[in-house]
């Protein structure tokens, strides 16, 4: 009897068909895909791998690794630039295959330079790390301030073409106290000034500060004081009362360190549009606005060594005489040109001290007419007996061309002690046990600080007071007494006056009345909380009547 075995005959065929077919497709992809071993090269800098009687060697890209030699025990690379490519070698031990990655430097070496200059600036945040698809050093990590960041990339300026950065400076908590002065000065004040002290106030200031200092500075567009606020305020009292100058604004900007202020004394002038449609002939006015005047930017930055860098750039406008599209009954289009003067500069200062920018002159226009008396109303005859004369710039006095001056005084802001105290006690400590020694110093510091600058709040007060205070009249009439009065002001944090007290009598109780009856007047004062702790205040201020 004849079986019909035609299934298993054809499964027997399709085995033979996969074995001899599919099967080896499958060996050669797990093959091709575990058999490259992968090889890390330097450009420039020769490698051999070993060899058993090599019989041919092929390389993708000889552009990026060239066969230099081979010999009998091994094949001999020359890398050449930076990619990747693949090697392949037949030898007794059969086919070999390599993945080779060529890098244009050796980076791990860097990366050991990096790492020591790191640990010698003595920065935990900043850390180096290998990009080896860039071929560069990446530096990451955070820094507290701008001068950290500019310390470590000066150290590795030897490899800054191999250096990738990616540091981040810390947000800057710190805050300065920028005042601000604008004020227009006649040029002859500017080489006459003289100086005048309040004569019932302790102040004091570097000899000969005043009169040379800021007599040269006029010669230059920026210039650097080192007035006290007390003195420069007394000085600026003193020639706007002689009309030499005049206050065109005095604001107070709190800025971040490291972030940009901006302020605009002057203006806007309208800009009219007149537009009309082609087909309906209906007409529309639009109305934009450009600003004129004084546009300051100033970008204070506080180093670690509590010096300031500052950025400024000024701008100061003011409009011409509008031009006109059109009849001047019914005009199309009006604008304002403007005429513009700049100035910018990056410098650094020391807490408190005063940049002066000046240079920035405007020509005064005078003019003069004269006519012969009769003749000269005659209508149009009479313009050969007129006479009209207009000079620019140069006169004196009233007539003398205008400088302005802008000052900017920046300071520190300093933090309470409480907070200091937080900040310290969050700080990274030492292995040689030092931190304690290191925050109390640095405590102390900030005490001094704070005491400083309650000593300016001090003279301040006692400017203020002597500047304000006027000898007591009686009907209209000034009284005629003569003595020196010593007060006490005992002052809150928030600027109140909680007390004031009379603590040596002039011989005189109408002036000690006067003089205590002046002080609440003037109250409230600045507030000085942002200085210290401190709830209150005592000032002594001797007052001189004459």
């Amino acid at each position: 009897m004849i079986k019909n075995n035609r299934p298993a005959h054809a499964a027997v065929l399709l085995a033979v068909f996969l074995w001899q077919n599919i099967l080896p497709y499958l060996t050669f992809a797990q093959e091709d895909s575990t058999a490259f071993e992968e090889m890390r090269l330097f450009a420039g800098q020769s490698s051999s791998i070993p060899a058993t009687n090599p019989k041919r060697v092929a390389v993708a890209k000889p552009d990026i690794v060239d066969v230099a030699l081979v010999a009998v025990d091994e094949v001999v690379l020359e890398p050449k630039s930076a990619g990747v490519t693949t090697l392949f070698i037949w030898d007794d031990s059969g086919q070999r295959a390599y993945l080779l990655r060529v890098f244009s430097e050796d980076l791990s070496l860097l990366k050991q330079r990096a790492d020591s200059i790191i640990r010698e600036l003595r920065l935990p945040g900043v850390s180096a790390k290998i990009n080896e698809s860039e071929s560069k050093i990446v530096l990451s990590g955070e820094v507290s301030g701008l001068d950290e960041k500019e310390q470590i990339l000066s150290a590795l300026g030897g490899l800054k073409d191999s250096i990738l950065d990616l540091i981040q400076i810390k947000e800057e908590d710190t805050t300065l106290d920028i005042a601000v002065e604008v004020l227009e000065m006649s040029r002859d004040a500017a080489k006459t000034l003289g100086f005048t002290m309040p004569t019932s106030l302790s102040l004091t200031e570097p000899p000969n500060m005043f009169s040379s200092a800021f007599s040269e500075s006029m010669d230059a567009i920026f210039h650097i004081f080192d007035w006290t606020r007390n003195s420069f305020s007394a000085k600026l009292d003193a020639l706007v009362e002689e009309g030499k100058a005049r206050v065109l604004s005095s604001p107070r900007l709190a800025c971040q360190s490291g972030k940009e202020a901006e302020l605009l004394v002057g203006g806007e002038k309208p800009i009219l549009t007149t537009q009309i449609a082609g087909s309906s002939g209906a007409s529309g006015t639009s109305v934009s606005y450009k600003e004129y005047g004084i546009k300051l930017k100033i970008k204070p930055v506080v180093t670690g060594s509590q010096r300031i860098k500052v950025s400024l750039n000024i701008e100061v406008s003011e409009p011409l005489a509008p031009e006109i599209l059109g009849s001047e009954n019914s005009p199309s289009a009006k604008a304002y040109p403007l005429s513009k003067r700049n100035a910018s500069t990056e410098l650094f200062m020391e807490n408190g001290q005063t940049l002066s920018i000046g240079g920035l002159v405007r020509e005064k226009e005078e003019t003069s007419k004269s006519r012969t008396a009769f003749l000269g109303d005659i209508p149009i005859l009479g313009m050969l007996f007129r006479r009209k004369d207009t000079k620019i710039g140069g006169g004196k006095g009233e007539k003398g061309n205008i400088e302005l001056v802008i000052l900017l005084t920046p300071r520190i802001v300093p933090r309470p002690l409480t907070l200091q105290r937080k900040a310290m006690s969050k700080d990274r400590l030492f292995s040689d046990g030092s931190s304690r020694r290191s925050i109390s110093r640095a405590l102390d510091r900030q005490a001094a600080l704070a005491d400083g600058e309650l000593d300016f709040y001090a003279q301040d007060i006692r400017s203020l007071v002597g500047s304000s205070l006027r000898a007591p009249d009686f009907a209209g009439k000034s009284i005629g007494q003569k003595g020196t009065v010593k007060l006490r002001l005992r002052i809150l944090s928030d600027g109140q006056l909680k007390d004031a007290q009379v603590v040596g009598s002039s011989g005189s109780e109408l002036l000690d009345t006067s003089a205590l009856n002046a002080i609440k007047r003037l109250a409230p004062f600045p507030p000085f909380a942002r200085f210290t702790n401190t709830g209150e205040v005592s000032i002594d201020i001797p007052i001189t009547y004459n």
